[in-house]
């Protein structure tokens, strides 16, 4: 029952931030992120609905952007990617990182920093089908690679990275979904 208090209050701080600048600083200035931040670790729906409240407060609000890195915000989205039993966390993970990266490149650059690309790397993992975890994290790896560093990160050998996009390519062949684009 008190599960269920935590997920619809969570969920409805997430569409009361959406898109809504007023709502984002109030949000803000009475410090629910931390609360948040802590509730990723709370059952899987409190999970999921409080990242939706993060992610709608910090979504084209540089001021609550800023909080959330401060408070170590960036560093539990990685930490989320690498937890294999939550599947829609690391989805949406994935899709915030790509859009962090994509809308303030200074934040991509941040997460490389954190290791982004080795963790985004490591969770790599092609199987039989192209499914929206792949398309996410497929999505966050080309936003994060714009700089030099990234770029040599990827070069890695030990990310196997080469052979984990072949095998996607060959796994994908023919599907529109999958159709590779070549980056200038």
């Amino acid at each position: 029952q008190f599960a269920e208090v935590r997920s619809e209050t969570a969920l409805l701080v997430g569409e009361l931030a959406q898109n809504n600048p007023f709502c984002q600083q109030h949000l803000l200035e009475l410090n629910v992120m931390p609360r948040l931040i802590e509730l990723l670790s709370d059952e899987s729906e409190v999970a999921s609905h409080s990242f939706h409240a993060i992610s709608c407060i910090v979504r084209s609000f540089e001021p609550a952007l800023a909080n959330f890195i401060d408070i170590g915000g960036l560093e539990c989205i990685l930490g989320l990617i690498q937890c294999q039993d939550q599947e829609n966390l690391i989805i949406k993970s994935m899709f915030l990182m790509s859009s962090f990266s994509k809308d303030f490149p200074l934040v991509g650059d941040e997460l490389v920093k954190l290791d982004g690309i080795e963790r985004i790397c490591e969770t790599l993992q092609p199987k039989g089908e192209f499914d929206q975890r792949l398309e996410q994290t497929l999505s966050a790896l080309e936003t994060l690679t714009n700089s030099s560093d990234a770029k040599r990160r990827c070069q890695n050998n030990k990310l196997n990275l080469r052979e984990k996009l072949e095998k996607i390519i060959s796994l994908g062949h023919g599907k529109d979904e999958c159709k590779v684009r070549t980056r200038v």
